[in-house]
């Protein structure tokens, strides 16, 4: 996405966005304790190594993991059982039996007892996986839907002991970005609604149909997804066009602009990382560090355990926590 002025052009980057909504996708700890890491302590983790942001290290690592399976799936040609297991691998080192296809009977829920679904025993996965396996590599559905139909059956066979709803995410987003640059998950919809609600969805649709059985969840959720990419890009056109006010009319070199697409992704930077994604170039990043400070992109700040100064863009941490309260407000 970009902004246009009548002195400079400001883009987003394309990861940005996928990269926002991992925090919400990731799995493990991500929906648990580490819900209460804040977006800055994220951001700082990803430059400042510290016994205070060790969960936030962690937190940075579960989406990292998750970045990385999706684009196994979107670097792969097809689906295969193989590609399942590095999946599930990547998203789940900490697992004993990672990336192992199960050999016991697993459910979703908190016990068999009161289980909200109970997936296939192991002795039908062989065969389902198989059928799984050439149902998406030969369906001629649009890719959106396809994504679709992937993400419920891998839920619906739940092929792993654990991280099954992460690897089900990964491989939506996956199949996704083969075609799409950005996008809203529709799974971002389970956090809104009951878990009740979200597997009695499930719990309708066929293994293996060739296509989604309709249900009010997923209209819903369609709902739900429009309005907030509305909200969502108020938000960002409405933050660069604060950002575009503060270059005003001063000159920006293609360098200065590279690093405030990057402050996006990153909006905590050090003088070591400016340099470094400007092939070492010591005074292009004294240089950018200079413009973006006198234009109050960047506010130098200095960590009272360390001697390092770390730049920090509070445009963007302030964009950053109203999209998170959009996903709390929006209805």
């Amino acid at each position: 996405m970009k902004y246009e002025s009548s002195n400079v052009t400001l883009s987003i980057g394309n990861g940005f966005l996928n990269y926002f909504y991992s925090r919400y996708l990731a799995g493990g700890s991500t929906l648990g304790e580490a819900r209460r890491i804040s977006r800055r302590n994220l951001a700082l983790a990803e430059v400042v190594q510290a016994p205070q942001y060790a969960h936030a290290i962690v937190l940075k690592e579960q989406i990292e993991r998750f970045e990385k399976a999706v684009k196994l799936v979107k670097e792969s040609k097809e689906l295969s059982i193989e590609l399942l297991c590095d999946i599930n691998k990547t998203l789940t080192p900490e697992e004993r039996r990672s990336g192992e296809v199960r050999s016991v009977q697993n459910w979703l829920g908190k016990s068999l007892e009161t289980a909200y679904y109970l997936p296939p025993p192991p002795t039908e996965l062989d065969s389902l996986l198989c059928k799984f396996i050439n149902l998406i590599n030969n369906s001629t559905l649009p890719t959106k839907e396809k994504a679709l139909l992937a993400y419920v059956n891998t839920q619906k066979i739940h092929t792993f002991a654990d991280g099954n709803g992460r690897t089900a995410r990964a491989i939506y987003a996956g199949i996704l970005a083969k075609e799409y640059d950005i996008h809203i998950p529709l799974s971002l919809y389970r956090l809104k609604v009951s878990p009740d609600y979200y597997y009695d969805f499930l719990r309708v649709q066929p293994i293996n149909s060739e296509g989604i059985v309709s249900h009010d969840y997923l209209g819903e959720a369609y709902q739900w997804i429009n309005n907030y990419e509305k909200e969502v890009a108020q938000q960002l056109i409405a933050t660069q066009k604060c950002i575009s006010n503060k270059i005003g009319f001063s000159y920006m070199t293609a360098e200065d602009m590279d690093i405030v697409t990057l402050l996006w992704r990153y909006p905590v930077l050090t003088y070591e990382t400016i340099k470094s994604h400007l092939n070492n170039n010591q005074k292009k990043a004294h240089d950018v560090i200079s413009t973006l400070s006198n234009c109050s992109i960047l506010s130098a700040r200095k960590i009272s355990y360390q001697t390092k100064t770390i730049y920090v863009a509070e445009d963007i941490f302030n964009c950053w926590d109203k999209l998170d309260n959009l996903m709390s407000d929006i209805k």
